[in-house]
């Protein structure tokens, strides 16, 4: 004689099978959208270290979105603020990671905020070193003026004497230029985004435009100083 399960037994059953159906593993279910050459383009500022040279340095990254790009220095000691290093192109993996070839060595990336900027490392050339290598877009395609660093901005590293590493930053927007008590200045900006500041200390200070002049990381002294727009 054959017997019959309950409703009660099948319908547990059915419910039984749909949560486990539910909170069954997924493959690549959290996974993003892959990453290609097309998402590493446009124009990026860029700072690193350089133990190599006992150096900062930063300047201006660009990419085609095709594998070649351009790689300008922005020199603090040097008459001409921008000199072009050896970038031989660049590789974007399926999961945002990045090789670019650059002077020595290659240099890893992460890309992060939407492509809006990465985070790495670069191995120097005579010493082996590894040394973080950030970016950030500067997301100006008609290029940049003395408008573009108009405002006030949080000013992190040296500013004047040995002891100020912080102060707030106000720019006029045709030149002129104060960061309270550590100095007045006049500053120029070029189309790419590089900006020569001199102050009444008798300093130039160099920076470099991020994200539409929010922001700019920059070389007062021989070391990184990072302006936040408020």
């Amino acid at each position: 004689m054959k017997r019959f399960a309950s409703s009660k037994s099948l319908t547990a059953g059915i419910v039984v099978a749909a949560v486990g159906l539910a909170f069954a593993p997924t493959p690549n279910a959290f996974a993003g959208p892959a990453f290609n050459n097309a998402d590493l383009k446009g124009d990026y500022s860029w700072e690193w270290n350089d133990p190599d040279n006992n150096a900062v340095r930063v300047g201006v990254f660009s990419a085609d979105g095709a594998g070649s790009c351009t790689l300008l220095r922005a020199d603090w000691l040097s008459a001409d603020p921008l000199a072009e290093l050896s970038c031989s192109g660049y590789s974007v993996n399926a999961n945002g990671s990045a090789v670019v070839g650059g002077p020595g060595s290659a240099t890893t990336l992460f890309l992060n905020n939407n492509n809006a900027g990465a985070d790495g490392y670069s191995i120097t050339a005579i010493t082996g070193a590894i040394v973080p290598f950030k970016m950030v877009k500067q997301n100006s395609p008609s290029g940049f003026n003395n408008a573009d660093l108009k405002g006030s901005y949080s000013w992190r590293g040296p500013a004047g004497p040995s002891t100020l590493f912080a102060t707030l930053f106000t720019a006029d927007g045709n030149g002129g230029c104060t960061a309270l008590s550590a100095f007045n200045c006049v500053y120029d900006v070029r189309p790419n985004g590089v900006v020569r500041i001199s102050t009444d200390l008798g300093t130039t200070i160099t920076l470099v435009l991020n994200n539409r002049g929010a922001g700019a990381v920059g070389i007062n002294g021989g070391r990184i100083v990072t302006l936040t727009k408020q």
